[in-house]
């Protein structure tokens, strides 16, 4: 691998009928940092600034298509790229060099060959710093992901894929995941929002829900002051699931006392916000309640 471009060396036995044979062209590398092997499966980030995958047997694949325009900032001189397999974590990372990662899923059951790969969004690591990034074999059959730090006189972190601790080198860190935009009328209607209910697995603290209508980004309006468990007539006014955060929020809140307007909107966005905290926050499903209005009736 060359910056620009790939080459197989090909022939032998000897040394003079060695040659090397142009595989693919205008795919540069910056960095050895920047590739790793997996298999028979190459992934790198080139020069260009796309995160691809080589195989033999399935040919070359843009990978990071889904998100390439976040990776217009990271430096492919400084980017580090690993695969890494532990337990319940399979995944490759590319790293910035800098401060954190971008985490994909490659092949995530069950309908991969539908959805394809499955992009988490950007992760800070460490307070922002974090460079190195390999996956490496610390024991006999045991693989972590090592975490080298952009500062002097540090120590080799690595992740913990057992997921059992939820901080980094013993800090909590925000807890948050945005949705969205979801559309729910095309154009000539409008969506009546009624509520959001959302189940969350009961540890922790339930998180805030927030959303933004007919937007892509501005700020969010909080609607988690008027909340019930769902369903209602089952649980009433104090009683909740065991297991659960299963919660209701209503769109129409009041505000000063007055009787608040219907909500409508085309599309929106759904931010769940937990805070910062130390435990497996985890949300597992969202739904919205509502109806569609037809212009003109």
């Amino acid at each position: 691998m060359t910056q620009s471009g790939i080459y197989l060396l090909a022939g032998g036995p000897a040394i003079a009928q060695f040659y090397p044979q142009n595989l693919i062209e205008r795919i540069g590398l910056a960095s050895y940092d920047a590739a790793d092997m997996h298999g028979s499966q190459i992934t790198l980030f080139s020069t260009d600034h796309n995160l691809f995958t080589i195989d033999a047997s399935t040919g070359f694949t843009d990978i990071g298509f889904p998100i390439k325009d976040q990776f217009v900032n990271i430096d492919p001189t400084n980017a580090y790229v690993t695969y890494h397999q532990w337990s319940e974590d399979h995944a490759i990372y590319l790293g910035n060099g800098t401060s954190g990662w971008y985490r994909c899923a490659p092949q995530q059951p069950p309908d991969y060959q539908i959805v394809g790969p499955v992009w988490s969004p950007f992760a800070s690591i460490l307070g922002g710093s974090c460079k190195a990034l390999a996956s490496i074999e610390t024991a006999p059959g045991v693989w972590n992901l090592l975490i080298g730090t952009a500062t002097t006189n540090s120590f080799i972190y690595h992740r913990d894929s057992s997921y059992t601790v939820f901080t980094d080198d013993g800090s909590p860190y925000l807890s948050y995941a945005t949705i969205g935009s979801i559309v729910l009328a095309a154009p000539g209607e409008m969506a009546e929002v009624g509520f959001i209910t959302f189940d969350a697995i009961k540890r922790g603290t339930t998180p805030f829900v927030f959303v933004l209508l007919d937007e892509i980004s501005g700020d969010f309006t909080n609607i988690s002051g008027y909340t019930v468990q769902d369903p209602p007539l089952k649980y009433g006014v104090t009683g909740s699931p065991t297991t659960l955060f299963s919660t209701r929020c209503y769109l129409r809140q009041s505000v000063a006392g007055a009787t608040p307007p219907p909500v409508v909107c085309r599309h929106l966005q759904i931010s769940y916000n937990f805070g910062v905290d130390t435990v497996m926050n985890e949300l597992i499903s969202s739904t919205i309640y509502g109806r569609i209005l037809v212009e003109g009736d």
